[in-house]
């Protein structure tokens, strides 16, 4: 998959937590070595136990160990 579409495909699965509210996604990739890291923010990541959920799923998904993941609470404006 392009990233583009693993980005979209991962923040709609994510939002799909509960909690978790409207979730966006950034993965940077490291050309040919794969994930290097994951970016998400959501609504609900303020709750530690979303937070963490976030981060579960998407070390899932992406097969990454937690320290590529950051997890972020959204801008309440």
């Amino acid at each position: 998959l392009v990233q583009d579409e693993v980005e979209t495909r991962l923040a709609r699965v994510l939002s799909q937590i509960a909690g978790a509210g409207q979730v966006e996604v950034l993965v940077m990739e490291d050309g040919c070595d794969g994930v290097r890291g994951v970016l998400i923010v959501a609504d609900g990541a303020a709750e530690l136990t979303v937070r963490t959920e976030l981060m579960r799923a998407a070390m899932t998904a992406l097969d990454v160990p937690a320290s590529s993941v950051e997890v972020f609470a959204r801008n309440e404006e």
